[in-house]
């Protein structure tokens, strides 16, 4: 093989691993991204709000399961509930990128 194609290939070899540790490393600090951490307890549950900074593409469900790390025991129902709580006068399937909203970290 020559020394290009050698060259070629052990580039794509580091891009190929950087990018796998890029992706898998990525959520482990998810919430060290978030500003703004309080306590708010409700009739039947304690939960802690988390200020988030919503991107393009979030949605209230995926970024509750990114807090959450993946483990929702909580009804669909009550995540929209609990997120218009917090967010009155927003409507969540049009949360705006690169604002801020309050979510729900369950215990």
């Amino acid at each position: 093989m020559s020394f290009s194609k050698r060259l070629i290939l052990y580039m794509f070899i580091i891009l190929l691993v950087a990018s796998i540790y890029k992706d898998l490393s990525l959520g482990d600090d998810m919430i060290n991204q978030y500003q703004d951490i309080e306590t708010f307890i409700t009739e039947d549950s304690q939960y802690t709000i988390i200020k988030v900074k919503v991107e393009w593409g979030d949605t209230v469900l995926s970024i509750v399961k990114d807090l959450n790390e993946g483990k929702i025991k909580v009804p669909f129902e009550k995540i929209i509930n609990d997120f218009q709580k917090l967010n009155p006068n927003i409507d969540p399937n049009s949360m705006e990128p690169e604002n801020y909203y309050y979510f729900p970290l369950y215990k």
